[in-house]
């Protein structure tokens, strides 16, 4: 890629709306993508005072209602207290309900600003690894004052550009609304909305330029939308200095004849992900299949004959397939448990190469991605955070 474009749009897919946002490159084609049905909205970050409605102790959980009429999956693990029946109780929603799965929820919400998180009532305070080991000292020290407070306060990589007093009065507002919440929750009506994240539009731009920051430098960024909302808060957001973009970096699409969803073909590219075999340059594919319980995919070697040895030839079709993969996984926001079949090698220095590979094919995810090892059998375990629908049970096709 040489350069990389950042969107935000709705799009018409079969005659039904969808709120879109990701990154493609000079030749439009995907790099990321979040896609989100606006007659179903995710309910993820949601804080309801819930009921709870059934306590199963043999599965360590229990089951509340949310707002009337939603049910909820609670573990144990993700509660503060004892829970009692018909108790009610403050609950942030931290994945959405797939298939025949509930919604899964815990007592310890979180509420996030643009440089701290503060989790009540779990953990000791924490600050991003990405720091410098000095750079972190001095933050944890600073975290000290706060030692006396019910929250877990983490603070992001992006505190290393601000300074102690814009971090305080950040963390001063989340305090304060981390409290009224609390106190809404115990006295409250039951099944009310308590707290509902908003899209930080600024936030989302902020990530893109950690993973391509190397576009960033060379001033190759650039973020467009054909909404006049998100236009005016990225620019708003680049006046009050939450993000550093030239002007000439961000752009507002008016063509109303060709919008910008069809401008960059994204019906198209959806219904190729939307489609199991996915074809490599070399001439090999990729076999995606999606099962209830995992996802396995499957390598297939090219017919051409390479140069190189067939030792080098099988590594690097594997390290193509891997990138791909790890591309296929953001796009198609697949999660749990992933089996990929790679086409065999018998080395161990080439598991091993491989194995490196993908962990740093996976880096650009904005979700938990843990590349595990290569079993016995010689497929490559994976697994990758659950949060939202994938593209497929987002998609309604008709």
């Amino acid at each position: 890629m040489e350069q990389v474009t950042v969107f935000f749009t709705t799009i018409s897919y079969e005659n039904h709306a969808y709120k879109a946002y990701g990154v493609v490159d000079e030749h439009h084609r995907l790099d990321d993508l979040s896609i989100s049905d606006l007659d179903a909205p995710s309910l993820v970050g949601r804080i309801y005072r819930a009921k709870v409605v059934d306590l199963v102790p043999s599965m360590q959980c229990a089951f509340v209602l949310l707002d009337g009429h939603t049910k909820a999956y609670l573990p144990f693990s993700s509660c503060d207290h004892v829970l009692r029946p018909d108790e009610e109780l403050l609950v942030q929603v931290e994945t959405d309900a797939i298939k025949s799965k509930f919604a899964v929820v815990s007592q310890f919400y979180e509420i996030s600003g643009r440089n701290c998180c503060i989790i009540y009532g779990k953990g000791t305070h924490g600050v991003s690894k990405k720091l410098s080991k000095k750079e972190r000292e001095e933050w944890k020290a600073f975290l000290a004052e706060y030692d006396d407070t019910k929250q877990h306060i983490l603070l992001r990589t992006g505190v290393k550009d601000c300074n102690k007093e814009q971090i305080r009065e950040e963390l001063e507002q989340l305090l304060t609304e981390a409290q009224s919440l609390a106190n809404r929750g115990t006295h409250g009506t039951c099944y009310s909305l308590l707290y509902q994240p908003k899209e930080d539009v600024a936030a989302l731009i902020r990530r893109y330029m950690g993973v391509y920051e190397e576009f960033v430098s060379d001033g190759n960024f650039r973020v467009i939308t054909d909404e006049r909302e998100v236009y005016e808060a990225i620019c708003a957001a680049c006046e009050g200095g939450a993000l550093s973009l030239s002007s000439d970096r961000i752009a507002f699409y008016t063509d109303a004849s060709y919008p910008l969803y069809k401008l960059y073909s994204l019906n198209t590219q959806i219904e190729k992900l939307l489609q199991k075999t996915v074809w490599l340059d070399s001439g090999a594919n990729i076999l995606i299949e999606s099962m209830e319980t995992m996802t396995a995919i499957d390598v297939n070697s090219a017919k051409k004959q390479w140069k190189k040895s067939e030792a080098d030839h099988i590594l690097a079709l594997n390290r193509e397939a891997g990138a791909e993969i790890a591309r296929q996984l953001r796009l198609r926001n697949i999660s749990g448990m992933i089996l990929i079949d790679f086409v065999n090698m018998t080395e161990d220095t080439q598991k091993e190469a491989l194995l490196a590979s993908m962990k740093s094919y996976v880096r650009k995810d904005s979700l938990r991605v843990n590349v595990v090892d290569i079993t016995k059998l010689g497929l490559m375990e994976l697994t990758r955070e659950k949060v939202a629908k994938s593209l497929k049970q987002t998609i309604k096709k008709s």
